[in-house]
């Protein structure tokens, strides 16, 4: 692979990452959130639950951000002792996090 095409490999994925991050959240999450419904006493709350749930189905279903903010990324990266990268990968971050702001969308304000 060249570095040109490992670096576009690298951002691309972290691009996927964002939106997955974005518009998806875990099984386990919607799963509590809709026991939390089923199981309020208040009216109120639990329309506001129920309002969430099918929130986090419309964005999963349109690929769009759950929420207006989308907050601020932050990366950790574990990188193995044998591994190689030719690439900056601060720069690289930085350029995946500028593309998803578009694609995704995030919102420019916060990132």
């Amino acid at each position: 692979m060249t570095r040109a095409s490992a670096r576009e490999t690298f951002i691309s994925c972290v691009i996927d990452a964002l939106q997955e991050a974005e518009t998806q959240l875990p099984r386990d999450v919607k799963e509590a959130l809709a026991r939390a419904a089923k199981a309020e006493t208040s009216e109120r709350a639990k329309e506001q639950l129920y309002a969430i749930l099918e929130n986090i189905k419309l964005a999963a279903a349109a690929g769009l951000p759950m929420c207006q903010d989308t907050g601020i990324p932050i990366f950790s990266l574990e990188i193995g002792r044998e591994t190689s990268i030719d690439f900056n990968l601060k720069e690289a971050l930085a350029t995946a996090v500028r593309r998803a702001t578009d694609l995704v969308p995030l919102r420019e304000h916060a990132v």
